[in-house]
């Protein structure tokens, strides 16, 4: 048994090695584009339920959620109710998923998987009739800790990536 379990430990650490690495390159590239937050007058902010077991260790979505939100806002960017959102052209969502994985057989380690996207209507060029909902802009990454704040901290730069990129379109007056 322990023969299985160094080499199921030697192979998962060769895989973070080799898989992991090119996952995030992947998962860092895809469809940021700043751009797409020139004019944004604000965003609603939705943040994914978290499992029963994450939330009794200690990570909780309303801890995610103040994070995010007050991040917004110290950088200037309005943060918009159900109500408010639906009056903005494009109805603009900053949606995270923190997909968080305890195990169960290394009490203590989570592994970890945060989406960030700008999600908002947009029309297609070839047939400008057709609006349709899109993520505009996204950042992520993965990997494993034995701290549940490591992963809150790594969704508030992710938030970071997100501000810097608004800001460079939508400089402060």
């Amino acid at each position: 048994m322990k023969k299985n379990l160094l080499a199921t430990m030697e192979m998962n650490r060769f895989t973070r090695r080799l898989v992991v690495p090119l996952l995030a390159v992947t998962v860092n590239v895809m469809g940021q584009d700043a751009r797409s937050l020139r004019g944004l007058r604000g965003l609603q902010v939705v943040v994914e339920a978290l499992s029963t077991d994450v939330e009794q260790a200690g990570l909780h979505k309303t801890d995610i959620q103040t994070d995010v939100e007050l991040k917004l806002r110290l950088a200037g960017i309005k943060v918009l109710t159900d109500e408010e959102n639906l009056k903005q052209l494009g109805f603009p969502i900053l949606h995270l998923n923190p997909n968080v994985a305890l195990t169960k057989t290394s009490p203590g380690l989570a592994y970890y998987s945060l989406d960030c996207e700008l999600h908002q209507y947009v029309k297609l060029t070839r047939d400008e009739s057709i609006t349709t909902e899109a993520a505009t802009w996204e950042d992520g990454n993965m990997g494993a800790t034995t701290n549940l704040q490591h992963i809150r901290d790594s969704i508030k730069d992710l938030v970071d990536k997100f501000i810097n990129d608004y800001l460079s379109v939508n400089p402060k007056k």
